[in-house]
């Protein structure tokens, strides 16, 4: 069991609130804000945002913190996201619907967070992109279930290839390589989460206490 792992959570509908998401817009690096300002939704923008919040909320729970002018970034040749001068510590974010999250552990990761959607159309999705084992499993199953069970690998696909820095990439036959290990999060129940990281073992649950929910009001205000 990977116990390094922590996966930060933040329910981006509390930046509804205009005095608390202009704090956090003013919080965050100036690319950010850049980033930012290009979504035209405000729900987007609040995802956005949130990004940084947990990658600052997750090094500061590792003893990390920001210079004057920000955490720096850099980027593989693959266009991963990483942090230079914070030594063997790894991050990775997602966002879906009202959420989102954001993993860390002392080895590469990977995750993904999806929302349930009742409009599913995922069968040929998964003929394409899925290997043949779990699309011929999608093909048997009632439509809600199949929905379910899709996202759920839907997530399983997109963690792993943000893991390897690859991408969502057609696996067919190809599988996943060895040495990766898989575990959900309990976020909520209308959602599916999905942690890819280095390890051994079958696919688990990521335990409760490593599922941190972060509050943004109680976090800028400890901080600023």
């Amino acid at each position: 069991m990977n116990d390094d792992i922590r996966l930060y959570v933040l329910n981006t509908k509390q930046l509804d609130d205009e005095a608390l998401y202009m704090k956090a817009y003013y919080y965050v690096s100036d690319s950010r804000r850049i980033r930012t300002d290009k979504y035209r939704f405000r729900a987007d923008k609040a995802r956005s945002l949130g990004v940084e919040l947990l990658i600052s909320y997750g090094l500061m729970e590792n003893g990390i913190y920001p210079e004057p002018s920000g955490y720096r970034f850099s980027y593989t040749e693959k266009g991963k996201p990483y942090l230079t001068g914070v030594g063997e510590l790894y991050f990775n974010a997602s966002h879906s619907g009202i959420y989102t999250v954001c993993a860390f552990s002392r080895s590469e990761i990977g995750c993904d967070i999806q929302e349930h959607d009742v409009k599913f159309h995922g069968l040929d999705v998964a003929r394409r992109f899925f290997t043949n084992e779990e699309y011929e499993e999608l093909k048997v199953l009632e439509p809600e279930k199949a929905m379910r069970r899709f996202i759920h690998m839907w997530c399983i696909h997109e963690s792993y290839g943000k893991y390897t820095g690859e991408g969502f990439t057609d696996r067919h036959d190809k599988g996943f390589g060895e040495g990766v290990r898989f575990y959900t999060a309990d976020v909520d129940e209308g959602y599916e989460c999905v942690i890819c990281t280095k390890g051994e073992g079958e696919h688990t649950i990521l335990p409760a206490e490593n599922v941190i929910s972060v509050d943004p009001a109680a976090f800028l205000s400890k901080i600023t």
